[in-house]
């Protein structure tokens, strides 16, 4: 997915931490994909932001069926914000 923020419904919080909060969305130009949208904003500490690049990094290079699938990730308004398969489970 080509991803940016305009793309974004949002539908519901999902969760909220230390760092950021967690949306269900919708990705308007595919037609509505139910997404999980991360926000985290970047006014933490370097830890904070080094665990952040590792996160996305593992994000990007796994590929399992345990894992939740990435779609992409932006920055703008000094957050950073990644998209991720929805596991609306509960």
């Amino acid at each position: 997915f080509r991803i940016s923020k305009d793309d974004f419904e949002l539908d519901r919080e999902l969760g909220a931490g230390q760092y950021g909060t967690v949306w269900a969305v919708r990705h308007l130009p595919s037609g509505g994909t139910p997404m999980a949208l991360k926000v985290v904003k970047l006014s933490v500490t370097d830890a904070a932001i080094k665990q952040i690049l590792t996160e996305l990094d593992i994000l990007i290079r796994a590929r399992s069926p345990f894992i939740v699938r990435f779609f992409g990730a932006f920055y703008s308004e000094a957050s950073v914000y990644y998209c991720m398969e929805l596991m609306d489970g509960g």
